[in-house]
């Protein structure tokens, strides 16, 4: 099995992969000159601390003839496994496999006493079959006792373990990441499994969605209304007396140009009594203010100085300006 770098599992890993439920997988012996190896699959127990792994098979099995000649052996277990097309994977758009997969290269030890094989089946029932702990196997005793002859067990003792988890790990975790949904969108087969082992390689390179920001602080205060600097909304309620905001794409209001100049000299030039002086007591509720005495009401509503109207009809009757 070819083991990329950014696809090796450690001892934790591989651990945690086989104790959730995997413990069914297939042992390889050597075949004689000229034959193929002999392929068993088969149940088995892990015992990783003791580094052994224990199964029993049928007396019949070839596996024990090619054991004997040979008694290197390889078990390999493998699962999460899919199909990944092409273009999900950006380019070129090569299609790919996914899958985990954990090999044990042993030395098999084939036990054929009777007790030696009732201690092997014992194990075995403990750990699928948990729920009978009555149930054991006893050499010589019924119901069990008389079928040992029928099997044979093996014991294997683990000289090397290689793990592969191949889910895109070379690829940048962000575009890793996104073939997560594409698998939990097809959602087929064993895409369940393959995603969460794509998922659970993912979270340490950070391929996952960003964080939510943290809300901003208003300016000028740490909250409250009426802190000092912080800002009203657009188009939010004006301040208390102030005038309401405009309508939101209305166009905004420009000064007159020179109006300041024109208001000043017309200040500069109130009658005796007053600004309000000469104005008409009872004009209309609603209508316009009218200045008299003092020319022409300019666009502005404001009228010219009164030096300035008088120049003007200096000129109008020929005399020197």
């Amino acid at each position: 099995m070819l083991i990329r770098s950014w696809d090796r599992g450690d001892e934790a890993e591989w651990r945690d992969w086989l104790a959730a439920g995997r413990d069914f997988g297939l042992l390889a012996a050597n075949g004689g000159p000229g034959h193929g190896p002999v392929l068993v699959p088969t149940h088995f127990l892990l015992d990783p601390d003791a580094g052994e792994i224990l199964l029993h098979l049928a007396t019949p099995n070839p596996i024990w003839a090619a054991l004997r000649a040979d008694p290197q052996v390889t078990l390999s277990v493998t699962d999460d496994y899919v199909f990944a097309p092409g273009h999900w994977r950006g380019e070129p758009g090569t299609p790919t496999s996914y899958y985990a997969s954990v090999q044990f290269a042993c030395t098999a030890e084939i036990v054929e006493d009777a007790a030696g094989k009732a201690a092997i089946l014992n194990r075995q029932l403990a750990h699928f079959q948990p729920e009978t702990p009555e149930v054991r196997v006893v050499p010589g005793a019924e119901p069990f006792g008389p079928l040992l002859t029928g099997l044979r067990g093996l014991r294997l003792t683990v000289r090397e373990v290689r793990a592969k988890f191949k889910y895109d790990d070379k690829k940048p975790a962000a575009a890793q990441f996104a073939i997560a949904g594409l698998l939990a969108e097809r959602g087929q087969g064993l895409d369940p499994g393959a995603r969460t082992q794509l998922l659970r390689r993912n979270a340490p390179r950070g391929g996952g969605p960003p964080a939510p920001r943290a809300a901003r602080r208003p300016r000028g205060g740490r909250g409250g209304g009426g802190a000092r600097g912080a800002r009203r909304p657009r188009g939010g309620a004006p301040p208390p007396g102030g005038a309401p905001p405009a309508p939101r794409g209305a166009p905004a209001a420009r000064p007159v140009p020179g109006r300041r100049r024109i208001a000043g000299a017309a200040r500069r030039a109130e009658p005796p009594g007053g600004p309000r002086a000469g104005r008409e007591p009872d004009r209309a509720a609603g209508s316009r203010p009218e200045l008299t005495g003092r020319g022409p009401v300019r666009p502005d509503g404001l009228r010219p100085p009164r030096h300035a109207a008088e120049r003007a009809a200096g000129r109008a009757d020929g005399s020197p300006a």
